[in-house]
């Protein structure tokens, strides 16, 4: 058997947050708007999505977590969270430590709850960059419709110019149809060892966790997982 996320599939049943970050909020505006057309476009309604502002990239892991804390009638209120940002280098390394920072903080936030957080934040290395990533909604689908694209969005074939958000909310759809064709696998997961609390996936992606973060080497190459 071969399983692969439909987003064809009815998504009447599922809730979706969006977790953006105001700062730089001209990118992640778009971004935002385009995670919600996209979901959109895929019959999701207004009331099946709730956005939560915060002040920066920096806080988007925080916020991830306490949403896939959020249960009702004991299961879980969100069946994912995307996360939206746009961190920009500076004059100084500050992106990069942002940068690895949150994105571990993602990883983990995903496999403790097994809920899928959406990595949408833009690491640039200029504006240019994140504006290119951020392509209004109106300018890549003029016409509304996704098989009107007007950019192809996808680094192997052109130059890239897409929306993170419209990916994001796309993967989305795809990862909670897939997780619950796995879970109609099993009859019961519980007390199982699927996420031992070990480092060895944390070591493959982000080196030795317990080496001090002052040997690091953050250079223009980095060891960042993106």
């Amino acid at each position: 058997m071969i399983y692969e996320g439909d987003f064809h599939n009815d998504v009447h049943r599922y809730q979706f947050a969006i977790a953006v970050a105001k700062f730089n909020k001209t990118i992640t505006q778009r971004l935002l708007d385009g995670a919600i057309w996209r979901l959109k476009q895929a019959g999701v309604t207004e009331r099946q999505i709730d956005v939560f502002w915060v002040p920066g990239s920096f806080e988007l892991p925080t916020i991830a977590e306490k949403l896939c804390c959020v249960h009702v009638g004991g299961v879980n209120l969100y069946n994912a969270v995307i996360c939206l940002g746009a961190v920009i280098k500076g004059e100084t390394s500050h992106d990069l430590h942002i940068n690895q920072s949150i994105s571990r903080h993602f990883i983990d936030i995903s496999r403790s709850y097994e809920i899928p957080v959406m990595f949408g934040v833009l690491t640039c290395n200029n504006v240019e960059q994140a504006n290119a990533r951020s392509v209004a909604v109106e300018e890549l689908y003029p016409s509304g419709k996704l098989e009107d694209a007007q950019n192809v969005p996808d680094k192997t074939v052109a130059a890239h110019l897409g929306n993170k958000g419209i990916d994001c909310a796309e993967g989305a759809l795809e990862m909670v149809d897939l997780m619950e064709q796995i879970e109609e696998l099993s009859d019961d997961c519980d007390g199982c060892s699927c996420f031992d609390d070990d480092d060895d996936f944390d070591d493959e992606i982000f080196g030795n966790s317990d080496k001090d973060d002052d040997d690091k080497d953050f250079d223009d190459d980095g060891n960042l997982p993106f």
